[in-house]
């Protein structure tokens, strides 16, 4: 029941073509290409972010690498219902590792020297109750799965002082990813079975930067920019109770334009960022989709300095 707060740990074997890394890293579809962000969050939740075990095979043929990934969950988790009960919601890592199937990741990528570019699909399977209560009053063992599919595309470029790079991500039940996202019951049968419906959302970021030479050291100016929108679901739901969400229930969209400036000399790094997000939260249709929606915003400003 206690674990250890692990960042990274795993082993790598690299040969000419290819590679395998097995242990607990980056999820491999946010680790390619990150922001240029000095908050914590690293960019979530337009982003995905999470570390987890895996284990990753990639293929290098000229300047594309296949890359095929199967992962388990630890420390980000899916959410679901609290000890088959539907009315309470909770996280957990049982819920991917009782539908057997692990979370699987596949992804292209094509990289030169100023220029990146990519695509993936991450699939998860999970099986949110194990058992349930027939109209009889018997327990019975369950094979409700749900299945979600949540895919994503980032490019980069380079060149000198100049870069530029941004992701966008179609989500579905990626709550285990950090993002606002998650599903619900969308059918109670007669004899006690469920079936459940992932709320979707796009996200997307793109992050500008220039690195300017200074007559001591360098000054990194950033520019982050995302946005996130609340799909809902292609069923109605059941019930707001029966939904297992990360974030809350009634949020329609989301944003966010947060500069900094980074002065670096030698191994001593300072710098400021300015973060402000707002929020868009409203009433909650049927299908999980937010209409009526009222801004919020809040203020954040980090102030950072690294010796490296």
């Amino acid at each position: 029941n206690t674990v250890l707060r692990i960042r990274q740990a795993y082993a790598k074997m690299d040969w000419e073509k290819n590679s395998v890394l097995l242990g607990q890293a980056w999820h491999p579809m946010m680790g390619d290409m990150m922001p240029d962000v000095f908050s914590l969050a690293t960019g979530a939740p337009f982003t995905p972010f999470s570390r987890t075990p895996q284990l990753r095979y990639n293929y290098l043929t000229g300047k594309f690498t296949l890359t095929a990934t199967a992962l388990y969950q630890l420390q980000y988790l899916s959410y679901g219902p609290s000890a088959n009960n539907l009315n309470e919601s909770a996280t957990s890592f049982e819920y991917a590792r009782k539908a057997i199937i692990p979370e699987l990741y596949f992804q292209v990528m094509y990289k030169n020297d100023k220029f990146m570019a990519g695509a993936g699909v991450d699939i998860l399977t999970i099986k949110p109750r194990t058992e349930f209560t027939d109209s009889m009053g018997v327990k019975v063992k369950s094979d409700e799965l749900l299945t979600s599919l949540s895919p994503t595309i980032f490019a980069s470029y380079k060149n000198g002082g100049f870069g530029i790079k941004g992701r966008v991500t179609y989500a579905q039940n990626a709550s285990h990813l950090n993002m606002l996202s998650g599903y619900g019951v969308t059918e109670i049968k007669n004899n006690g079975e469920v079936e459940y419906g992932s709320l979707s959302s796009v996200t997307g970021w793109i992050d500008i930067t220039y690195k300017q030479k200074l007559k001591r050291g360098t000054l990194t100016w950033c520019l982050f920019g995302g946005y996130g929108k609340n799909l809902g679901c292609d069923k109605e739901f059941v019930n707001p109770k029966y939904m297992y969400v990360r974030g809350y229930k009634n949020i329609d969209h989301f944003w966010r334009v947060s500069p900094s400036v980074l002065y670096t000399h030698n191994a001593m790094q300072i710098g400021v960022e300015y973060e402000p997000t707002t929020v868009g939260y409203g009433k909650m249709n049927e299908d999980g989709s937010v209409e009526k929606e009222r801004s919020v915003t809040n203020h954040r400003i980090c102030v950072m300095i690294k010796y490296k």
